[in-house]
């Protein structure tokens, strides 16, 4: 079957927003315990997501494409806070799937509300593939469990942050994300990479948390696009630093120390 039929495809779920899930988001992300008190950041939209996202990854039609699994490009609209309490309905279609061979790239849109409100709307990009991607041929051997570097509070001047493999379990828990190539050595080679690799929404969430110092409030972003071109491992250190700003507007990238282009690529529009 090829993915192409999926076109239309909808799901649901629902999302509880509870302090537990907020806090347990706050600390794996590292963004401020003080500031989101009945709730959740801005980067809790990826457990919105995620509420959801499994239903379509997991769907028996999607098994043979799930051999490369790549977050690509992932957008967000807000519309109102995550308070503590809300119970959301998150719907969910297959927008679009573009075929070349054994790789699609699947749109996958939703939307969030309460009581018929809207609170987000979301698109994301996978790329997947039912073909065997050739195995890293620059793999590395995994830092020890707890490994990590520096870790800076967020400031719009930029900080440093870094995760461990530690680490990525408890992200995957806060959520939902629990993509194999993020916590399993052997999968994460098999598509290509060195390694496990941080989720690219836990990289996205450092670059929310610069914006969000330029904006009080519960709803400090009106949008956010994300872009990964290329992985964060875990133990590596990033800077994550404003790489242009105006008045509405805020260009943010994540780069490892070091490397010559940014592993993110974040334009986010402040309320």
């Amino acid at each position: 079957m090829s993915l192409s039929q999926l076109e239309g495809r909808r799901y649901s779920a629902a999302a509880k927003v509870t302090e537990r899930s907020v806090s347990m988001f706050v600390d794996a992300t590292g963004d401020d315990r003080g500031r989101w008190d009945g709730v959740a950041p801005p980067s809790y939209a990826a457990a919105v997501l995620f509420s959801v996202a499994p239903a379509f990854l997991w769907d028996e039609a999607v098994g043979p494409y799930s051999r490369m699994l790549i977050h690509a490009d992932q957008t967000f609209r807000f519309l109102g806070p995550f308070v503590v309490g809300d119970d959301l309905v998150v719907d969910a279609a297959v927008e679009r799937v573009r075929m070349r061979g054994d790789v699609a790239w699947v749109t996958f849109a939703t939307r969030a509300h309460r009581d018929g409100v809207d609170v987000l709307t979301s698109s994301s990009l996978f790329l997947m593939s039912a073909g065997a991607p050739p195995a890293s041929r620059d793999e590395r051997s995994e830092p020890e469990p707890f490994e990590r570097g520096p870790v800076e509070s967020a400031a719009p001047a930029g900080f440093r942050r870094s995760a461990s493999r530690s680490d990525l379990i408890r992200y995957a828990a806060a959520s939902g994300d629990f993509n194999p190539m993020h916590w399993d050595h052997d999968t994460a080679v098999a598509a290509g990479l060195p390694g496990v690799v941080c989720h690219g929404m836990l990289t996205s969430a450092w670059a929310t948390q610069l914006a969000t110092t330029l904006r009080p409030g519960p709803v400090p972003l009106r949008s956010a696009r994300f872009r990964f071109p290329g992985p964060v491992l875990p133990a590596e250190t990033v800077h994550v630093a404003a790489d242009s700003r105006d008045r509405d507007r805020i260009n943010v990238t994540v780069t490892a120390l070091g490397a010559d282009e940014p592993a993110v690529n974040a334009a986010l529009e402040l309320a």
